[in-house]
């Protein structure tokens, strides 16, 4: 069980013997586990990256990819907005050693948000677009939309190219990744997690980094470490295709409950619903059809277009809408999950976060009031 003292000690501290070569576990092959795997690899750290089913094909595949740092701000604390900023002014260097790294563009686009929803929250210093403004940007917008607010700091990315671009990078940086292997149990001995059991038996590790998302509940549970408050948060979305020469969205645009996110190729990605249904990722005619709806209210175009996809993910929340990033349980067990609707955005400053509690033995400031003994 979780120990009171050890809550109360290891919220920003870590031991410091970590130093590489550490042979470090991470689990979990979404964005945030890939991002922390290869930023501790390049390190020269032994890290092995587990994933119950084939990598990048988790909740983060199905993710939109906004980096809606600013857009979002009015919707999150104090310190999230902060962790979010930092993450953002992380993202286009992250996004350039990336792309080294795996010799793979990842679909980064920096044209900006368009915010068309007068319920939204905005600095006051910050002037409205007018019509003729509007248009120059996106001129296939409903007529009815005569304002918007323009963000050009908020980018987006294409986040299963950005995944496969991950795995790349893991496996030229060292990391052995294990796809199709759940781990079933974390052992302990003497506060420590000693070994990752899988069905092919038990391996030793150093320190072991859960970052499994809604799923990582089960695995603390199952190994008597303390359970988290994470739980699935269920997302429908649609994609369709647009013409690549004459795209009838060029920015992100954000409406309300509704956002639209063209990607280079085309496609326009539509989402997306906000549902607590357990783990079912089915998807259900009624939510498709009003997400589709609501899309061709802002732009009436989209009416023509064929769809090519349709698919839902599962967020990791947590009550606070904010991730838990830290040590939980054990003095060599790290976590970072619940991330929310932002896990694309948020895993850069995740990955140093978590690599600097590791190496260092302390959290950085800007991800210290997310410690998981938060919830204790």
């Amino acid at each position: 069980m979780v120990r009171d003292s050890l809550q109360s000690s290891q919220a920003n501290a870590a031991p410091k013997d970590l130093a590489p070569p550490a042979r470090i576990a991470v689990i979990g092959g979404g964005v945030i586990g890939l991002s922390i795997a290869w930023r501790l690899g390049r390190t020269g750290a032994h890290v092995t990256l587990f994933d119950a089913g084939h990598v990048g094909m988790g909740g983060s595949w199905a993710a939109a990819g906004m980096l809606a740092a600013s857009v979002e701000s009015h919707a999150l604390s104090p310190a999230l907005r902060r962790f979010c900023q930092w993450s953002a002014e992380l993202w286009p260097a992250f996004a350039r050693d990336l792309e080294e790294a795996s010799g793979a563009q990842i679909g980064f686009l920096s044209s900006g948000t368009l915010l068309l929803s007068d319920k939204v929250q905005v600095p006051p210093e910050l002037a409205p677009l007018r019509a003729a403004q509007l248009r120059e940007k996106e001129p296939h917008l409903a007529p009815h939309i005569e304002q918007a607010y323009f963000f050009p700091q908020d980018h987006s990315v294409d986040s299963r190219i950005l995944l496969s671009a991950l795995s790349k990078a893991c496996r030229n940086t060292g990391v052995v990744v294990k796809d199709n292997t759940r781990v079933e149990r974390l052992e302990t001995s003497r506060n420590s997690v000693t070994k990752v059991e899988t069905q092919q038996g038990a391996l030793p590790f150093d320190a072991v980094c859960l970052a499994a998302g809604a799923w990582s509940k089960d695995l603390l549970l199952a190994s008597d470490l303390g359970p988290l408050p994470i739980a699935p948060i269920k997302g429908q979305m649609l994609c369709l295709q647009m013409d690549v020469a004459a795209p009838l969205v060029r920015h992100v645009l954000w409406g309300d409950g509704i956002y639209l996110v063209p990607r280079a190729d085309g496609r326009l990605i539509i989402g997306a619903t906000m549902e607590d249904a357990g783990f079912d990722v089915t998807t259900t005619t009624e939510a498709i059809t009003r997400l589709r709806l609501g899309a061709e209210a802002l732009v009436p175009g989209l009416n023509t277009l064929p769809v090519v996809e349709t698919w839902a993910g599962l967020r990791a929340g947590s009550p606070d809408q904010a991730p838990c990033l830290g040590m939980h349980g054990a003095k060599n067990l790290y976590v970072a999950m619940g991330h929310h609707r932002n896990g694309v955005l948020q895993a850069p400053a995740t990955a140093e976060a978590l690599a600097g509690l590791m190496e260092n033995g302390q959290l950085p400031e800007a991800a210290r009031a997310f410690v998981p003994a938060r919830f204790a």
